[in-house]
């Protein structure tokens, strides 16, 4: 009898330690019900946004850049400083299903200035950067009813309908560059200072809504603009995506059905979550929009201006 007991004693230490993943390293391959995923490594890509010397317009170099995928530089985050732990939370995005993963990235603000140095001591009232915070992976397996899989980058994807770009399908034989965070380095006037700006928690305040909600859409029709995608797949680093979401679904409800406004519900889980007061919404819906708006805007007037320029 006392055999048996410490046999199962052993046996339940053995299930809990396995309960709990470890932190680990890239390269490295993980897999969560029918999709594996190869993470390959974790990036910084700098672009570098300049303003022209006679207006407050963005130059035309640093939108194409931007736009484009060309960044000024690329750094490596090394493997033997930084960890990941991948853990899945499945919900909807504006009713599509969606798999989220988080990656549990252990990079701080200070690491980010120590990365970012150089920009940080390069930057003027008319020259800021963006460094976006990128996992780079491959999807390597996944179910093969899905045989159209588009990259999202929800800054770029607008852009590209007010430029009129047909989407790129995604060559799953190469590695796939999801942003899913970003530091933006800007000069304060009123400190004379430079400044670092990044946080792993979505707020009304902050500016990092745009730089989380990026994704893979997978479909099994061809797409189009009326089409919406069977799954979405998305990597984030933040502490409080379940809000996020939340705000997303929101506002996806409330341009669908503005009848029901003083009680708007949203699916997070599998269950519908209740959100009692519309008006913590609105904020965030202003916020996300209006950022939005407000780095289109600059970018497309400064690429306008510029191209007359050119023409004329």
């Amino acid at each position: 009898m006392k055999k048996i007991f410490t046999f199962l004693i052993i046996l339940l230490c053995f299930s809990v330690i396995n309960v709990y993943a470890e932190p680990t390293t890239w390269p490295n391959t993980f897999t969560y019900e029918d999709y594996e995923y190869q993470i390959e490594g974790v990036s910084l890509r700098v672009y570098m946004l300049e303003k022209n010397s006679n207006s407050e317009t963005t130059t035309e170099d640093s939108i194409n850049n931007y736009l484009n995928e060309v960044p000024i530089k690329e750094i490596s985050l090394p493997s033997s400083a930084y960890t990941i732990n991948p853990e899945y939370k499945t919900t909807q995005i504006t009713g599509t299903d969606t798999i989220l993963i988080n990656l549990n990235l252990n990079i701080t603000k200070e690491q980010l200035k120590t990365l970012l140095a150089e920009e940080l001591s390069n930057v003027t009232e008319t020259k800021s950067y963006i460094a976006e915070i990128t996992v780079d992976y491959k999807l390597t397996q996944y179910p093969q009813k899905y045989q159209h899989i588009y990259n999202t980058n929800i800054i770029r994807s607008m852009l590209e309908i007010v430029l009129n770009k047909e989407p790129q399908e995604q060559d799953m034989t190469k590695t796939i560059h999801q942003v899913f965070n970003a530091a933006m380095i800007e000069y304060n006037k009123d400190t004379n200072t430079p400044e670092l700006a990044y946080e792993n928690t979505v707020t009304e305040e902050n500016k990092i809504g745009d730089y989380v909600l990026n994704y893979l859409r997978l479909y099994e029709n061809e797409y189009s603009l009326n089409t919406q995608p069977s799954k979405l797949l998305m990597f984030y680093n933040i502490d409080n995506i379940d809000y996020f979401i939340e705000s997303i679904n929101s506002i996806e409800y409330n341009i669908e059905d503005n009848s029901d406004v003083e009680n708007p519900k949203t699916s997070v889980t599998d269950e519908k979550v209740d959100i009692p007061n519309t008006a913590k919404s609105v904020p965030t819906f202003i916020y996300i929009i209006s950022i939005s708006c407000i780095i289109i805007g600059l970018l497309v007037i400064g690429y306008t201006i510029n191209k007359r320029k050119r023409i004329g």
